[in-house]
């Protein structure tokens, strides 16, 4: 079985939306993870969360921090 395997979309917690937009364009996989300085994930995002953000209210230069979806399940991935 062949594995193709993409880099995962991190952005950082100080990032814009601009930022987030950005990288979920180049990266196509549709979800970034927001990341601590120790690569630990602190939130995340998704085209639609994006949209949601800008229908809030939110600009090109908001802080992802107060948009990012904190719920989620965490799990791990071994080899």
């Amino acid at each position: 079985m062949n594995k193709v395997s993409k880099p995962l979309t991190i952005v950082p917690l100080n990032a814009i939306l601009r930022d987030v937009l950005d990288e979920l364009n180049k990266s196509g996989m549709g979800i970034a993870f927001v990341c601590d300085d120790q690569k630990r994930v602190l939130g995340l995002f998704t085209d639609g969360d994006i949209r949601r953000a800008f229908l809030k209210g939110a600009s090109m230069d908001s802080p992802c921090r107060k948009y990012m979806r904190t719920k989620f399940i965490r799990g791990r991935v071994s080899s």
